[in-house]
Protein backbone atom coordinates (compact mmCIF):
# COMPACT_ATOMS: atom_id res chain seq x y z
CA UNK A 1 0.00 0.00 0.00
CA UNK A 2 1.01 3.63 -0.19
CA UNK A 3 1.74 3.92 3.54
CA UNK A 4 3.98 0.82 3.41
CA UNK A 5 5.94 2.43 0.58
CA UNK A 6 6.38 5.62 2.61
CA UNK A 7 7.60 3.61 5.61
CA UNK A 8 10.17 1.82 3.49
CA UNK A 9 11.45 5.10 1.99
CA UNK A 10 11.73 7.34 5.07
CA UNK A 11 11.14 4.98 7.97
CA UNK A 12 8.60 7.43 9.42
CA UNK A 13 4.96 7.94 8.38
CA UNK A 14 2.89 10.76 9.91
CA UNK A 15 -0.83 9.97 10.22
CA UNK A 16 -2.00 13.06 12.10
CA UNK A 17 -2.11 15.95 11.52
CA UNK A 18 -2.89 15.65 7.83
CA UNK A 19 -0.87 17.77 5.42
CA UNK A 20 -1.98 21.43 5.28
CA UNK A 21 -4.21 21.10 8.35
CA UNK A 22 -4.58 24.14 10.59
CA UNK A 23 -3.31 23.30 14.08
CA UNK A 24 -3.50 24.80 17.56
CA UNK A 25 -1.45 24.18 20.68
CA UNK A 26 -1.24 21.50 21.91
CA UNK A 27 -1.20 19.55 18.66
CA UNK A 28 -1.77 15.79 18.68
CA UNK A 29 0.70 13.96 16.43
CA UNK A 30 0.62 10.28 15.54
CA UNK A 31 2.19 7.91 13.07
CA UNK A 32 4.48 4.93 12.57
CA UNK A 33 8.25 4.63 12.65
CA UNK A 34 10.56 1.74 11.73
CA UNK A 35 12.54 2.43 14.84
CA UNK A 36 13.63 1.00 18.17
CA UNK A 37 14.70 4.18 19.93
CA UNK A 38 13.46 7.67 20.75
CA UNK A 39 12.13 9.90 18.03
CA UNK A 40 12.03 13.70 18.20
CA UNK A 41 8.87 15.54 17.18
CA UNK A 42 9.22 19.25 16.34
CA UNK A 43 6.72 21.94 15.40
CA UNK A 44 8.57 24.46 13.22
CA UNK A 45 7.70 27.75 11.59
CA UNK A 46 8.24 28.12 7.84
CA UNK A 47 11.40 30.12 8.61
CA UNK A 48 12.89 27.08 10.40
CA UNK A 49 12.43 28.25 13.99
CA UNK A 50 11.34 25.46 16.36
CA UNK A 51 8.33 26.52 18.46
CA UNK A 52 7.63 23.16 20.11
CA UNK A 53 9.55 19.92 20.68
CA UNK A 54 8.93 16.54 22.32
CA UNK A 55 10.90 13.29 22.57
CA UNK A 56 8.88 10.07 22.27
CA UNK A 57 9.91 6.51 23.09
CA UNK A 58 9.26 4.26 20.14
CA UNK A 59 10.43 0.76 20.97
CA UNK A 60 7.41 -1.48 21.42
CA UNK A 61 7.32 -2.96 17.90
CA UNK A 62 8.63 -2.47 14.40
CA UNK A 63 7.00 -0.49 12.94
CA UNK A 64 6.26 1.36 16.14
CA UNK A 65 3.01 3.33 16.49
CA UNK A 66 3.55 6.67 18.26
CA UNK A 67 1.15 9.30 19.54
CA UNK A 68 2.00 12.44 21.46
CA UNK A 69 0.90 16.01 22.08
CA UNK A 70 3.26 18.93 21.56
CA UNK A 71 2.69 22.29 23.21
CA UNK A 72 4.12 25.09 21.09
CA UNK A 73 4.73 28.83 21.41
CA UNK A 74 2.74 31.30 19.34
CA UNK A 75 4.27 31.15 15.85
CA UNK A 76 5.37 34.25 13.95
CA UNK A 77 4.49 32.70 10.57
CA UNK A 78 1.21 31.37 9.19
CA UNK A 79 2.74 28.19 7.77
CA UNK A 80 5.04 25.58 9.21
CA UNK A 81 5.94 21.91 9.41
CA UNK A 82 5.79 18.95 11.74
CA UNK A 83 9.24 17.36 11.61
CA UNK A 84 10.00 13.92 13.05
CA UNK A 85 13.56 12.67 13.29
CA UNK A 86 15.56 9.80 14.72
CA UNK A 87 19.27 9.10 14.73
CA UNK A 88 18.84 6.05 12.47
CA UNK A 89 16.04 7.15 10.10
CA UNK A 90 15.52 9.82 7.46
CA UNK A 91 13.42 12.73 8.68
CA UNK A 92 9.76 12.98 7.83
CA UNK A 93 7.87 16.26 7.42
CA UNK A 94 4.31 17.38 6.82
CA UNK A 95 3.16 20.93 6.07
CA UNK A 96 0.77 22.58 8.54
CA UNK A 97 -0.99 25.93 9.00
CA UNK A 98 -1.12 27.98 12.20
Amino acid sequence: TGSDELLSISGIFIIRPATNTQITSPVKISGFANNNEKITVKVKESNGNTVGIRAVNCSNSNPCYFETSVVFDKPQTREGIIEITSSNLKESKTAILF
